[in-house]
């Protein structure tokens, strides 16, 4: 699949990438079970979005206060 990533943005979420690989490693050596699984759904979502199967950013922010069309409210 052709990915339409920025070159600086394909390198930083390379370094990401790598980084998210080692981070689980680490937690899996500390027996860290949910911070390991975390860490690889993340490597995984990187993964993804460096092959172009899922887009780098899924919601957007518009200037009128909704969030993917969706109005953000603050409960108090």
């Amino acid at each position: 699949m052709n990915v339409h990533l920025k070159d600086q943005t394909r390198v930083h979420i390379i370094r990401i990438h790598g980084a998210l690989r080692e981070l689980k490693n680490l937690a899996e050596a500390e027996r860290c079970d949910l911070l390991s699984h975390l860490l690889a759904m993340a490597y995984i979502e990187s993964g993804d979005i460096l092959r172009g199967v899922r887009p780098a950013r899924s919601v957007t922010k518009g200037n009128n206060g909704t969030v993917g069309g969706r109005r953000i409210t603050r409960d108090a």
